[in-house]
Order: structure tokens, then C-alpha cells, then sequence
């Protein structure tokens, strides 16, 4: 059910499965928004787009109440059988255009860049390749969009991510490889094994664009512990979603 009259922001989808009062599934609600929160708005607006809350108990004791949530995907066919315990969602997979053993080819004279669907839903629009930096590495790494290999550009578009920007049913992760002449090397702050570019980037200068496809989701869970004494919310323990992905060519013709 959505939750009405939160403070803000887009409401989540709460499935009430311990059957607590409206008050407490309200406090519950409050904890996801500060939890969302750790990255900032945006990291809040794709969760509650992605996925639903089960929340599953509260428990309490003389100083904290503890809610434990599931995360599902909002989207999928649900196994009619768990596998370790964990429900699984299955997705169609696509038929054409499939690179062969799920694995980005490396062109040496390229460089990749990984990132969420929002992000290149920005190149698109804009016409331009530019990070907002928000997991760049302070000063030394201000206004620098980052590329690296193709191996390392993959997980960051899908397992090295956090949840709210892994690949899901209709928000793929995208990889994007450019001339690596276009580029510099990196300073020994950032690292041996990426590349920048300072500013802006022509998104004409894309060489070629993957899909990583969310195929399977299996569910997650966290706790979050709500102090009577600080009021204050912190986190307990915590199992991520699973997200097996099949890896698609897209053609930068066709999609920019």
C-alpha cells in the first residue's frame, strides 16, 4: 500500500505483512526515508521507484525498536518455489544483440565508463558525458568524469553500486566506451587504473553503449533501529539483493 502524508518526497510501497498499527508502520516509513537518505535524494527517488518495503517484524526492547524490511522488486514473476530461503523474480531475457559469454569486449583503445540508468537517461539529454561526482574521491578528484577497463565499468554499473542503482526491470545499467586519446592519465590520487576527462564531453564522441538487462532478482533484507533515548535511526543487519544481468549491444546511432 502507498503510505500517504509523508513529509516530501515520492511515497514507497509498504506491504504491512507483521500487521502493525498505522503508527507504528508510520515510524517505520520515517526510518526507510532516513535510511534512503544516506546518499542523498536522488538515491531515495530510484528506491521507491524500483522496489517495495515488506516489512516482515518489530521487535523491541527497553531502549530501541528494531524494523526488519524486505526489499522486492515493484516489477516480475515471483519463483513459485524459494532458492536458500530467498524468493527470486524472473524477466524475460532479450534475443538479439546478446554479447556472447556476458562479458564486455575490451578495445585498447578505448575506455569505459558504468553508470545507472539516470545517468545516461542525462546523456541523452543533455548531449553531453559529465559525472556530478557524488562518488568521486574529494579535491582530488573534483569535476572529473572517470572511465577505467570494461571489466571494472561493468561492476560499477551493477554489483559495485549501491541498491538503489543496480540494474532492474525497466531501468537496464549502461556501459559507454570513448577514444581513450581523449582522456587523461590519472593523478596518484585517483588510481593506476582509470582515466578522466575535466568538464564536459561531446556525447557524439561514444564509441558503443551496452545494456546490462536485469534477467533474475532475488530479495533482499535490512533491519533499521529506532532509538527511544536519540530518536535517532540506525542500521542493523543487512543482506543486498541479488541481480543477474544479461549483457545486450546497443548501437549509440540509434539511442542518442
Amino acid at each position: 500500500m502507498p503510505l500517504d502524508n509523508l513529509e516530501g518526497g515520492r511515497r514507497p510501497t509498504l506491504v504491512n505483512e507483521a500487521g502493525v498499527d498505522e503508527e507504528t508502520l508510520r515510524l517505520g516509513a520515517e526510518g526507510l526515508r532516513a535510511y534512503f537518505r544516506r546518499f542523498g535524494g536522488l538515491e531515495e527517488t530510484n528506491t521507491v521507484a524500483r522496489y517495495r518495503f515488506v516489512l516482515t517484524e518489530v521487535t523491541e526492547r527497553w531502549d530501541e525498536k528494531t524494523f526488519s524490511w524486505r526489499t522486492e522488486p515493484l516489477y516480475g514473476r515471483v519463483a513459485e518455489e524459494k532458492q536458500y530461503g530467498k524468493q527470486r523474480w524472473f524477466y524475460r531475457k532479450p534475443e538479439k544483440r546478446v554479447v556472447e559469454g556476458n562479458n564486455i569486449p575490451e578495445n585498447p583503445e578505448w575506455v569505459y565508463r558504468g553508470m545507472s540508468w539516470g545517468e545516461w537517461k542525462s546523456i541523452r539529454k543533455t548531449g553531453f558525458i559529465q559525472s556530478k561526482g557524488e562518488w568521486n574521491m574529494g579535491d582530488a578528484q573534483k569535476d572529473m568524469t572517470l572511465f577505467g577497463e570494461a571489466s571494472t565499468a561493468r561492476s560499477y554499473a551493477s554489483g559495485f553500486t549501491p541498491e538503489a542503482f543496480k540494474p532492474s526491470r525497466k531501468h537496464p545499467g549502461v556501459v559507454i566506451a570513448i577514444p581513450k586519446d581523449l582522456t587523461h592519465q590519472p593523478a596518484s590520487a585517483i588510481g593506476s587504473g582509470e582515466f578522466y576527462v575535466q568538464g564536459r564531453l561531446p556525447a557524439s564522441h561514444i564509441q558503443a553503449v551496452w545494456f546490462l538487462i536485469a534477467t533474475e532478482i532475488s530479495e533482499g533484507s535490512f533491519d533499521l533501529k529506532h532509538s527511544y533515548l536519540t530518536k535517532r535511526w540506525s542500521t542493523g543487519s543487512s543482506f543486498g539483493l541479488n541481480v543477474y544481468y544479461t549483457i545486450m549491444q546497443a548501437y549509440p546511432e540509434e539511442m542518442l
